[in-house]
């Protein structure tokens, strides 16, 4: 089978990312995945839409698989500290006087998730986005800090991993920030090639400076245990 690239800072949503929740989610008798309650609301809203979406959808797919014998490539980007609205919605921007013209093309032309919201922070919300289930249900519900001895467990199933089973090569490079111990790095989680952090700008912070201005406070190297 053909392997193509897929270069990755976390992934997205919807009936994919449901997917690959399948090896973990509560399952019924007949092994179909049982989602929140918000899941089924916007689903009895949009379902009808959706299948007329997913057809066309396919249908582009199939003809791309035709033209290049492969798949398209999938590259997904995320960041940090944006505030709802700041990218994407002109409404919202005007109000706070921001202009993301490019951006706000790639919305025009995609799609809007807007509704599909996790935890406020950099840890529950890349677990929901890399395994397509509440952070709380990985037990990623909290920002992880320096040397936690905890992360996001092997068993969780990630988009990476599924993609993997469908012959996509998957890299990840930037900020992983899922925990610190061996079974939750990139890596160890579905994708064949890593280039990552552990945290983030905290680490740049662990200075006596740092601790004496309380910017980082209980963070100073010799402050911390020893690192595994």
């Amino acid at each position: 089978m053909k392997r193509f690239k897929i270069s990755s800072l976390l992934i997205f949503t919807s009936a994919l990312l449901a997917s690959a929740s399948a090896g973990t989610a509560i399952a019924s008798e007949k092994g179909k995945i049982v989602h929140d309650a918000e899941y089924y609301v916007v689903e009895a809203q949009n379902g009808e839409r959706w299948a007329a979406e997913d057809k066309v959808i396919d249908q582009k797919l199939a003809e791309l698989r035709k033209k290049h014998g492969r798949p398209p490539n999938i590259i997904h980007v995320m960041w940090d500290d944006t505030a709802f609205g700041d990218v994407g919605i002109p409404a919202i921007q005007k109000v706070r006087g921001l202009e993301t013209p490019n951006i706000n093309a790639l919305a025009e032309e995609g799609i809007m998730f807007t509704r599909m919201v996790t935890e406020v922070g950099c840890t529950p919300s890349r677990a929901a986005s890399a395994t397509g289930r509440l952070a709380v249900r990985s037990g990623m519900y909290n920002i992880g800090m320096l040397l936690e001895s905890h992360g996001m467990g092997g068993e969780e199933v990630t988009l990476a991993e599924v993609l993997s089973n469908v012959g996509y090569a998957t890299a990840f490079h930037g900020k992983w920030h899922l925990g610190d111990i061996e079974e939750s790095y990139p890596h160890n989680q579905g994708f064949d090639e890593a280039f990552f952090t552990g945290y983030n700008q905290i680490l740049s912070l662990n200075t006596k400076i740092a601790e004496g201005a309380n910017a980082s406070i209980g963070l100073l190297e010799d402050m911390l245990p020893k690192d595994p």
